[in-house]
């Protein structure tokens, strides 16, 4: 059992985390614009050692980190938002791994292309397959329901973004995650409203007396229930294992989630019903 001020602390230490998030969020964005900056500047060749060191290369792979880290957190943040299983560091490091596997992978050709036959696109096409892996550790299926679709295909868009940044096409990146952006906060009020009536698939097996179906229909009235289509089985065996003297029903019907529980106890109230089912389809 928790105490009050074990919960207390575990409530502060969890806003904690999300205060210092905040600032180490600014100085990353902070560092993406000087280096952004620095990479208008043409820089001198450093020589360290027996190694030289390309200043403007330099730069350029550390905005390129940053500037996936930017966004990836800027994305993640947004999942976070709304307590999603993967959120800022989990979508920050996976944009940011991509733009490093890119970074590397031309690294790798620009160094070696003279001397064997290498393809700059082969470890960027790893981490679009190896990336359904972790999407998949999002995906949950509850009965009759699949949750964590949108977090996976948020995953997988995040490492594609990734790779881009990591070949250099800034622009491009920026504004496919502005949209991204806008499609997880904004078009999730279209997606609500849909959602608000789901399908549901009620089975009702009854006596046979008089009144019953118009019951149900002054029910599904009172409920403002969409019936798709309604099949009535009068004195036959069917699938419910009917006696002849039954009435077997079904009814597929669009039903507002908050109307669902009431329906079910007025329903499986009826005079005469026998047995009766209800699920999402």
């Amino acid at each position: 059992m928790i105490h009050k001020s074990q919960q207390s602390a575990i409530i502060n230490g969890s806003n904690k985390s999300h205060i210092w998030n905040i600032p180490a969020f600014l100085v990353i964005s902070l560092l993406t614009v000087i280096t952004g900056v620095l990479l208008l500047i043409d820089l001198p060749r450093l020589q360290l050692l027996d190694y030289g060191v390309d200043l403007n290369a330099l730069i350029k792979s550390m905005f390129t980190i940053f500037l996936a880290c930017v966004i990836g957190s800027t994305i993640g943040w947004e999942r976070e938002s709304r307590n999603r299983p993967a959120g800022l560091r989990t979508y920050a490091l996976v944009c940011m791994g991509s733009a490093l596997v890119m970074i590397t992978s031309f690294s790798i050709f620009e160094e070696y292309h003279t001397v064997v036959n290498s393809d700059p696109a082969r470890l960027g096409a790893q981490v679009i397959s190896g990336i359904g892996f972790l999407g998949a550790g999002t995906i949950i299926r509850d009965k009759f329901s699949v949750k964590g679709l949108t977090t996976a295909a948020s995953l997988w868009v995040v490492a594609c973004i990734g790779l881009a940044i990591g070949s250099g096409m800034y622009l491009t990146s920026m504004i496919i995650s502005i949209v991204v952006y806008y499609i997880l906060h904004n078009l999730r009020c279209m997606e609500d409203i849909k959602a608000e009536k789901m399908n549901y698939e009620i089975l009702i097996r009854l006596k046979e007396e008089n009144g019953q179906i118009k019951a149900i229909h002054k029910i599904m009235d009172k409920y403002e229930i969409v019936v798709r289509d309604i099949n009535i089985v009068y004195g036959q065996t069917s699938f419910l294992e009917a006696d002849n003297d039954d009435i077997n029903i079904v009814i597929h019907a669009m039903i507002l989630d908050h109307f669902i529980d009431k329906l079910i106890v007025e329903l499986s109230g009826l005079s005469g019903v026998v047995s009766f089912s209800c699920g999402e389809e």
